[in-house]
């Protein structure tokens, strides 16, 4: 996991509040993360094609969904520390923006 948070690279917009731009590389990321869970159909595909799923297809299934659903829940926790740290960034930003204004006017004074 740790792996992965350092090799994300974000881009952030010029907005007055910093959000996450889509690049095409969150997209394939995204994509491949998907398809690692099993694909976007998983257990729907295999009612829609075969019938009902087996109790043993179905338990798959439910596995599969509890995986998707801690590892979307670890997705989740590992955005709110990347936007925790934006905001601790910002903050120092806007507190040395106001230093160097302080500064600049001292000079010119």
């Amino acid at each position: 996991m740790e792996n992965v948070q350092n090799s994300i690279q974000l881009v952030l917009s010029t907005d007055a509040k910093p959000r996450f731009k889509w690049t095409p590389e969150l997209h394939q990321r995204f994509i491949e993360a998907i398809n690692q869970l099993g694909g976007s159909e998983n257990c729907r595909e295999l009612k829609n094609s075969e019938g009902p799923c087996s109790s043993r297809e179905e338990s798959i299934g439910t596995q599969n969904e509890m995986t998707e659903s801690m590892q979307i829940a670890e997705a989740l926790q590992m955005q709110m520390e990347v936007q925790k740290k934006l905001d601790e960034q910002i903050e120092v930003q806007r507190h040395l923006k106001l230093k160097i204004e302080a500064q600049v006017k001292y000079l010119q004074s």
